[in-house]
């Protein structure tokens, strides 16, 4: 349990070595969780994150991940939610292409 009283949610998905480690909560949790899985895959597998690749970002920023671009928006309706595509995709899992 996080200091407040609410526990921290990690999510992952991967594709082969790519992954994705989704975080709730600040920015400071994301980059201590970054850093611990950096150092769990350096001391039981030997592998190193590549500082290139490996960035911390807000899901309203947006990422991409193997040719897909991932962002959320806010919807005073619903609260947070894909961003749809402005080309009529409504799949949440390739929306907000650039």
């Amino acid at each position: 349990m996080g200091s407040h009283g609410w526990s921290l949610c990690v999510s992952t998905g991967a594709h082969a070595d790519d992954f994705v480690a989704l975080v709730s909560g600040t920015r400071e949790d994301a980059i201590a969780e970054k850093t611990a899985l950096a150092a769990y895959l350096r001391q039981t597998m030997g592998l190193e994150l590549s500082p290139e690749k490996t960035k911390v970002t807000a899901m309203t920023e947006g990422f991409e991940f193997l040719g897909f671009r991932f962002i959320m928006h806010w919807d005073k309706r619903y609260g947070y939610g894909p961003h749809k595509r402005s080309g009529g995709s409504s799949s949440p899992t390739h929306a907000g292409w650039d």
